[in-house]
């Protein structure tokens, strides 16, 4: 039987179907040297269920109606590069900001007859319950146990080609702006600007002037932060700046409009740089650098 869930395509993780017991240990989430992070539906309605994918008997356990149960065709979880696995001690029935889960069932671990175990976490029927399977029996807790929660990559550059911005995943700073980057083709130095959605340019700033591009790349923030914007004045810095080769992202009000820019600190006493009207602005202070920040 085909598993089907619910869940959408998450850029943190993916779930790797398993064939013949062969799990793909150098990538999928392990909790033990042989115990790995599985899925599958209980065959009798269908109900997804998560448990012990286990390398040794290449099987996954999983807990359902009061027993242990095994399957041959699952899943395993394998998280996206850079991703990083946290696991949170949770009491029923909180649910953790950024729980890894379908249909109102998420992935947990509990400690359970000396092992570390995968289970199902279903907090909001019975008042809460994390259920794992062991020793042929179902085993129920309502705290003792951890929630998984995957984070991603803190951001991503995605490539633009012919101005085709993706705009739900790029990082706005108004309805048709967006931050963007590339490298200025004189000397190959990078530089920040705006990503215009409908004119399907990237505008940045460089030697005095407003250059505009087709090909760049822009932002997007990772699963699991945000962007938090902080008013800076030249030369200071906030810890966490995003940027690269001594420039930062940063942003400000000009002309009636909120502008990305490239921020520079260490040079000429610190300057931010915005491109506006066929012009390159410096300002000193009134600007604003980018900072990602988690959010659990």
């Amino acid at each position: 039987m085909p598993i089907s869930t619910a869940d959408f395509e998450s850029p943190a993780y993916r779930w790797v179907p398993v064939k013949n017991g062969e799990i793909p240990t150098g990538q999928a989430l392990n909790v033990s040297e042989t115990y790995y992070v599985g899925r599958t539906n209980h065959p009798d309605n269908g109900e997804l269920v998560y448990g012990t994918a286990a390398s040794d008997t290449k099987k996954l356990w999983y807990p359902w109606g009061g027993v242990e149960h095994t399957a041959t065709n699952y899943e395993t979880l394998v998280l996206s590069e850079g991703s990083e696995a946290v696991w949170i001690p949770t009491q029923a029935p909180q649910v953790p900001a950024g729980a890894v889960g379908d249909d109102g069932t998420y992935v947990g671990r509990a400690n359970v007859g000396g092992r570390l175990i995968p289970g199902k976490y279903i907090p909001y029927k019975w008042g809460g319950k994390f259920f794992v399977a062991l020793h042929g029996k179902e085993h129920e807790l309502t705290d003792g146990f951890e929630v998984l929660v995957v984070k991603a990559k803190p951001y991503t550059w995605i490539p633009v080609e012919n101005g085709e911005i993706p705009t739900g995943a790029a990082l706005n700073v108004s309805e048709t702006y967006y931050v963007g980057r590339t490298r200025h083709p004189g000397n190959d130095e990078l530089v920040y600007g705006t990503a215009a959605s409908d004119t399907k340019k990237l505008w940045y700033p460089w030697g005095q002037q407003e250059h505009a591009v087709s090909n760049y790349e822009v932002l997007s923030i990772g699963q699991g932060y945000e962007a938090r914007w902080v008013a800076v004045r030249a030369p200071e810095l906030p810890e966490g700046a995003l940027g690269e080769e001594d420039i930062y992202v940063g942003r400000t009000h000009i002309g009636g409009r909120l502008i990305p820019g490239k921020y520079i600190p260490h040079q000429w006493g610190g300057k931010f740089f915005v491109a506006l009207h066929g012009e390159e602005h410096e300002l000193t202070d009134g600007f604003e650098v980018l900072v990602i920040e988690s959010v659990y």
